[in-house]
Order: C-alpha cells, then structure tokens, then sequence
C-alpha cells in the first residue's frame, strides 16, 4: 500500500506500516510474557499419580476459593481473616483494581503435601512456608499449616500483600516487594481496631545479632539472586528489606501511604535503580544506611491504629467438588508456578473427567500460548468456547489469535473485513467480561486501525483507554507511539519511545521499540536547531 490518504499527510507513513507495526507491539507483548516464563522453566517427569481426594474438601466466599486438605475449622478461620485483611488494607492503601475475580487459595495440612507444589530452584522445592502467584487467568496462594496459628497467619498475610500489590509493584524490586509485604505481615485486630506495621521481632533480633544488609545491594536482588532463594542468605535479605519498608513508610516522616507506590512507579520509568531510589526517597542508599542503623538501634517502631467500624465479613460457604476439580485446581497450581509437564498431566485428566466444563480448556489454552504452541492454542480456544467459557482472557486469546490469522493469510478484501469483525467482537466479549482488561482495550485498537486505517484517532482512543487502564503496559506505549507519529505527531511520538527505551524492557520489546524510533526518523521533518529531544 502505498503512503497516501491520512497517511500521506501524517509524512509518508502508510496505515499497513502502522498496522504492522502495532501488530508488532502486540507480538512484543507476547513475548515478554512467554521470554519470562521460559526462563524459569524446568522439564520435569510427567509421572503424576492421581490425586487422593479423600480429605479434601473446598469453602467459598466473594473473594476467594478454598481448597483445603488441613482442618475445617481452621480453614474457615482462614477465610475469614483474609477477607477482613482485605477489606482494610486495600482501603488503608487506596488500592482499587487489584482482585476483580475470586482468588484461589491453597491450604496443606503439612508441609510434605505441600512440597509437592511448590516451585522449583535448582530442581528442588524451595523451603517455602506459601507462596503467592498469578496468571492472566487466576490469582492464587499456596500455604502450609505452621504449628503456631500466629505464624500460619503471618503467611497468609504476606502472601496476600503481594497479591493486593502486583499489579502496582510489577517492576519494582524484589526488596520492595518482599518488605512491604513482611510490614503488613503482622496485620492483627479485635473488634473494630485494626494494627498495621507492628515490628517483626525476629527481623529485629536478627539485624541485632548479625547486621543491616547494604541498601545498594538489595537494590540489586532479584528472583534469581542467591541472596533471594538460598536459606542462609535470605535471613538478611528478608530482614533488611522489612527494615527499609517499615523505615520509608513508618519511620521516616510519621506515615506515607504513597511513598512506596512512588518507587515504584520510578521503577517502572527507568532502568537506574540507584536514581529512582533517590528520587523516591530523596537520599541515596548510602544516607539511608545510616538511618537504618540508627532505626534499629532506637528500637521504637511506629504502627498505625485503624478503626474500621461494622466491618462485613463474609462467611465461608461450603461447596461440593465437581468431578475433575481437585485435578483441575492442583493442576492450576502447578502451572502457575511453571512445573508445565505436571500441569499438563492434571490439566488433562481433569479435562477427560470434566468433559463439559470449559476451565481445563482454558488452562491448557494458556499453556499453549505461553510455549508459542499455535495448533495446540487454537484447539483449546475452540473447545472452551464451544463448551460456554465465560473467561475475558481466553476470548482475548481467541481475538488475537483470529487477528494473527488475518496477517498472516491473504484473503480477499471482503472476506478480510469479515474475519476482522468477527475477531473485534471476540475482542469486544472480553471487555463485556472484564471492562478492565488492559490488553483487550490495546487490541481493540489494533482493530480499529486495521477495519479503518483512514481514522487513527479512533485506535488511539482505545489505547489511550488500555493505558488509563494500566499505565505500565508496554506495548500499548509503543502502538501509542506509532499512532502519534502516524498522524504527524513525532515529538510526542519521540518522547514516549524515549520513556520507553530509559524503563525496564524485554529484548524483543526493546528492538521493536528501536525499529519504531527509526521509523519516525526516517519520516519525520528533520529537528528545529536547539530543539529538545
């Protein structure tokens, strides 16, 4: 096609290099996702015995699912506690967006039940007492029974915390993480009084004992450090980082809800660690060093009480396992912590038990596209959405894959309009679904630039909205940035892939990010002397 309507007074660029190039960002997308798990991957035997379900039993409420072989009773008091923590945390943060479906949680009875779930390290089970982790379909925990109910509890919350903070501390440091987490891991409360930051005495003893771990070096840690995974190096890693988090949020200038999303939103625009940090904090890890030092040894620990009067908790309702459930939620467990093959094995028995329900489908739908498994993918799409799947992530695998067609065949013009409507109505069902699928809102630009490439301001108006949605979604910046430079906009289109080049991305993400930069200079007027970039 050559550079002519809109496009050629947007400067030369065509509406199919446009498309293109937004079909790449979405690919780039995709690659991130499956390059992340791919790294973390381990084959492993596919001998899975069936599971036992005798024992098992699962408890409901709004906001989770329990599978449980432990006790009832402590398993309702578990229920209960998480909802209430959710209710008053997520309210004390300000957090909104964070759990939009049920969570799965896992409750074992002993840590050697447990073992058999937990991911891997070097092929081992790591020495976790639970474990949180998520998906483009579930949000799950995973815990064991701890002798002391207090220390079963303290689990529970940490685990949660993380869920509760994904989403906003998705390219923060493991540090952050991991210490926010541990600061709202001694979440207690009677009546309508709740305590939020009380100290974690063996991170105190610890530090006491031994040290306060350097700041810049935890700035360093990640999920694959050794400090983070080997047992005798995390005692200071967990300890310090609990210190830093309680010390920013607490200690520093009596209490700031926001300091700690402000890192973290630093993080996410810029590949300096050092830098965010300071800017965040507005001292360098080796100033903060001294504060630390100086936090532990006054030994007085800020906490916030909270009330939070006619707080309404759920009760935990029983529910009856359906055939092929157990197998279904255990090989969901599996897969979110990417012991594929296992996965695979439950996934399918549990599909050949259940034959109409449409969720092992769905799972074994992701699987596929994480392993870039396109025959597998498309098989399994299908089958789910013959069988009524109610999923908005699978309806927005079935767009995109529907949409990889089209680019990929050459059909005649009519018959293209045709097989992209009804792929932007398969788009449209996953917002009907989950108005607050970010990726959907991205795609559906994409579709609007390929139905009508005359009217870019509309595709531009549906990523505009995927970002409102997620400000961090990278490959909704980079289709941005080809919009804008479709339409004649190049310093903005310059700015935004500048932002994008200086934050944490992935190499495929960051190439195409190189190949739409070159592109807007090739067809961009050539800069103002003095000009800023």
């Amino acid at each position: 096609m050559s550079a002519v309507a809109w496009a050629r007074r947007a400067a030369g660029w065509s509406a199919t290099t446009v498309a293109a190039i937004a079909m790449l960002a979405v690919m780039g997308g995709v690659a991130l996702a499956r390059g992340a798990e791919r790294e973390r991957g381990a084959e492993v035997s596919s001998a899975v015995p069936p599971v036992n379900e005798r024992g098992w039993f699962k408890l409901v409420t709004p906001n989770f699912e329990l599978f449980s072989n432990a006790r009832v009773a402590e398993s309702r008091r578990l229920l209960r506690e998480v909802e209430t923590f959710r209710q008053v945390v997520s309210g004390f943060l300000g957090l909104t967006n964070v759990q939009r479906r049920p969570a799965l949680l896992f409750y074992f009875e002993d840590d050697a039940s447990f073992s058999t779930y937990k991911p891997l390290y070097e092929g081992k089970p790591r020495g976790l007492s639970g474990f949180h982790a998520e998906d483009p379909l579930d949000y799950a925990m995973a815990l064991s029974r701890q002798e002391q109910s207090a220390t079963t509890m303290r689990v529970l919350f940490h685990e949660y915390t993380h869920l509760l903070t994904t989403r906003q501390f998705r390219y923060a440091p493991i540090w952050a993480n991991e210490g926010v987490a541990e600061v709202f891991s001694t979440f207690a409360g009677q009546g309508d009084h709740f305590d939020l930051g009380v100290a974690l005495t063996n991170h105190v003893h610890y530090l006491q004992q031994n040290r306060v771990g350097p700041v810049a070096r935890l700035l360093g840690v990640d999920l694959e450090s050794k400090d983070y995974n080997e047992d005798e190096r995390a005692g200071q890693f967990y300890a310090t980082s609990w210190l830093l988090a309680h010390y920013q949020l607490f200690g520093r200038r009596g209490f700031e809800t926001n300091v700690m999303a402000r890192y973290a939103a630093l993080s996410a625009s810029m590949t300096n660690r050092v830098e965010a940090f300071r800017r965040a904090f507005g001292a360098t890890p080796g100033e903060v060093d001294a504060a630390l030092k100086s936090y532990l040894k006054g030994g007085s620990y800020t906490i916030v009480r909270q009330t939070v009067p006619e707080l309404a908790v759920a009760k935990a309702k029983d529910a009856a396992l359906s055939p092929g459930e157990l197998e279904y939620a255990l090989g969901r467990l599996l897969q979110l912590v990417n012991r594929r093959e296992e996965a695979k094995v439950r996934l399918r028995r549990a599909m050949s038990l259940a034959t109409q329900d449409p969720r092992p489908r769905e799972a074994l739908a992701l699987l596929a596209w994480r392993e870039g498994n396109a025959a597998e993918l498309q098989t399994r799409v299908d089958e789910a959405l013959r069988l009524g799947s109610g999923d908005p992530f699978l309806h927005y695998l079935a767009a995109e894959g529907r949409y990889q067609a089209i680019q990929r065949d050459q059909l005649p013009a009519v018959a293209r309009r045709k097989a992209l409507e009804a792929g932007r109505d398969l788009c449209q069902k996953a917002l009907d679904l989950d108005p607050l699928l970010a990726t959907a809102h991205h795609l559906m630009g994409v579709y609007a630039l390929a139905l009508n490439p005359r009217a870019p301001a509309v595709a531009e108006e549906h990523v505009r909205t995927a970002l409102r949605v997620d400000p961090q979604l990278k490959q909704a910046q980079l289709t941005m940035a080809t919009l804008q430079a479709g339409q004649g906009r190049y310093e903005e289109a310059r700015r935004l892939l500048a932002a994008l080049m200086a934050g944490p991305l992935s190499p495929e993400l960051r190439e195409l990010v190189k190949r739409v930069a070159a592109e807007v200079e090739l067809h961009a007027p050539p800069k103002r002397a003095g000009s800023k970039p």
